[in-house]
C-alpha cells in the first residue's frame, strides 16, 4: 500500500520539525494572516476570523484579575468551530494532490464536522456525500 503521507492520530508523529530551533524551516503550509473581506465572494471567505469578546460578568463575579476573552466561533457561517477545520482539511488535501477534480468526497460523521464540510465542499466540489446516524439526521431536520 502506498504511503499517503497521512498518519493515524494514535501513532507517533512523523514530523521532525522543531519549532524551538531558530534555524529550522517548517515543512508545514502556512499562509500569512489576511483580513477577511466584509463582503465575501463565497461562503468560504467568511469562515474564520471570528470576533473575540470580553467576558466581564464572570471576571467581576469571581474577582479574576486578568482579561478573559471568548472566541465567537458560533459566528462562522455554519455556527461551528468545525467550519474552520473542514475548509483547512479540504484545502490541504487539494494542495497535496490527494483530492483531484471530479473526486467524490465522503464524510462519515455523527455531527458538526459533516455539516461544516458540506458548505465548503459545495463550493470546492460539485458532489459530496455526508453519512450520519439516522437519529442525528432527524434532529437536524
Amino acid at each position: 500500500m502506498e504511503d499517503s503521507g497521512w498518519n493515524r492520530p494514535d501513532r507517533p508523529s512523523k514530523c521532525t520539525f522543531d519549532p524551538n530551533n531558530k534555524d529550522a524551516v517548517s515543512p508545514h503550509h502556512c499562509e500569512p494572516f489576511k483580513r477577511k473581506p466584509l463582503i465575501g465572494s463565497s461562503i468560504l471567505d467568511v469562515i474564520g476570523n471570528t470576533s473575540l469578546v470580553k467576558i466581564n460578568n464572570i471576571v467581576k463575579q469571581d474577582d479574576i484579575e486578568c482579561e478573559v476573552l471568548a472566541k465567537c466561533e458560533f459566528m462562522n457561517p455554519g455556527g461551528s468551530v468545525k467550519d474552520r477545520i473542514a475548509v483547512r482539511m479540504i484545502e490541504e488535501g487539494e494542495r497535496a494532490g490527494i483530492f483531484k477534480p471530479g473526486d467524490t468526497l465522503i464524510e462519515p460523521t455523527s455531527g458538526n464536522t459533516g455539516l461544516s464540510s458540506e458548505r465548503p465542499l459545495l463550493v470546492f466540489r460539485p458532489f459530496c456525500m455526508i453519512g450520519c446516524q439516522v437519529l442525528f439526521a432527524l434532529n437536524v431536520q
